[in-house]
């Protein structure tokens, strides 16, 4: 994660406020809070893909899964990230 840019400033996400979460489990779960600067963030979409694909890449990741606070498309975009 700390790789992945925000398409919206260009800073790498482990700079900002963004990502409040992330929990390893059993089984290569991967479970990621994120939440948006702005309830309507065009860009979250793009944000947790950019996010999924360094995540994916790492050894032994299975799933991952993404928790949305403060965004009006919450249940949207949790389930277009997250693999199940």
């Amino acid at each position: 994660i700390g790789m992945v840019r925000d398409p919206s400033t260009g800073m790498a996400v482990k700079d900002l406020p963004l990502v409040k979460d992330v929990v390893i489990a059993a089984g290569g779960v991967i479970t990621i809070t994120l939440e948006p600067s702005s309830s309507v963030c065009p860009l979250i979409f793009k944000l947790g893909s950019d996010i999924k694909q360094a995540v994916v890449s790492l050894d032994g990741v299975q799933k991952v899964r993404f928790i949305i606070h403060g965004h009006q498309q919450q249940a949207m975009v949790e389930e277009y990230l997250s693999d199940e």
